[in-house]
């Protein structure tokens, strides 16, 4: 381990090594950030779906394919929900920030075609019409 004292005295040398070594390395550190990351999406994605419930939260659909549900903003005010940067949260981003929040209920599990379906269609899911 690196005192402060030397680092400070060889960070050119030591930058240097960190980066020859990812120009060499380049793919393999690729690719395990990427595992790294779908292994962290779908975690957070397991704990959301584990307290919102693993169905559709629309009455009268009864789809339970997590392929298929994904989250909705139970007010239609997903466009108000940014990050501090000003971006809209979206995937592992949104999936962190609602556990961070302690899973407010805001947020609901709906299905695509019932989260689709109340887009179109005003805010309400087109089962409840």
């Amino acid at each position: 381990m690196y005192s402060k004292e030397y680092y400070k005295k060889n960070k050119k040398r030591i930058n240097e090594q960190h980066r020859q070594y990812y120009l060499r390395n380049r793919n393999k550190i690729r690719e395990q950030n990427s595992i790294t990351a779908m292994n962290t999406h779908r975690e957070l994605k397991d704990i959301i779906f584990e307290h919102y419930g693993r169905h559709c939260n629309c009455n009268k659909c009864p789809e339970t394919n997590s392929k298929f549900l994904t989250i909705d903003y139970v007010n239609n005010d997903g466009n108000k929900d940014k990050t501090p940067m000003g971006n809209k949260r979206q995937s592992t981003t949104l999936y962190r920030h609602i556990v961070a929040m302690n899973f407010p209920d805001t947020y609901q599990i709906l299905c695509m075609n019932c989260n689709f379906g109340k887009k179109i269609n005003n805010g309400v899911c087109p089962h409840k019409d």
